[in-house]
């Protein structure tokens, strides 16, 4: 899936801009969300998705106010693909990782919007940065070569934009930081 970044004009409008892709993290990839945060409460039953509307965005200029969000869905964590920090030895060692980085909210929509009020919906603010910070270690076997990259791990969200009118225009994604991706290896 690929969301692009927020981008911010004036006045509050936000608008996608430079495109970041995400993943869902696999069975390879060590997860840890900040020390202290919690899993949201929410959840999502198989049935409750948002369903594949063929609806395009209205083709005329909507001003920024009259978007409403609808139907805050919570979609499950995601992985960035942006690597925030890396590292690499060789064994026998162990690589040992700790990362504090700013890492700013992303947000994707096929239509301009007020950023308040996509951030009322979904319960945090998206034109925010926010600090992701954990650590790993990883230990490389003898004559082998290691590696531990780190990227930003999301919680993704949804929400159905409506104009003044409640004709439904389209989904806007959020994704707010809230831990660190370790993807380790050797070679």
């Amino acid at each position: 899936m690929a969301t692009p970044a927020l981008a911010q004009s004036k006045g509050g409008e936000s608008r996608a801009s430079a495109p970041e892709k995400f993943f869902k993290p696999g069975a390879n990839i060590l997860v840890k969300r900040n020390s202290g945060s919690a899993a949201p409460s929410m959840t999502v039953a198989a049935n409750d998705a948002i369903s594949s509307d063929t609806h395009q965005p209205h083709a005329t200029l909507m001003a920024k106010y009259a978007i409403k969000f609808k139907n805050k869905k919570y979609r499950g964590e995601v992985c960035g693909t942006r690597v925030v920090q890396k590292t690499s030895g060789r064994g026998k060692t162990t690589l040992v990782m700790t990362v504090e980085k700013s890492v700013s909210a992303q947000v994707n929509a096929e239509f301009g919007f007020s950023a308040k009020g996509l951030s009322a919906t979904v319960g945090f603010n998206t034109q925010k940065s926010y600090t992701v910070s954990n650590q790993t270690r990883y230990e490389v076997p003898k004559g082998k070569m290691g590696f531990v990259e780190a990227y930003p791990l999301y919680d993704m969200y949804e929400a159905q934009g409506y104009d003044m009118t409640e004709q439904y225009v389209g989904i806007a994604v959020a994704l707010k930081p809230i831990g660190v991706c370790f993807n380790q290896w050797t070679q």
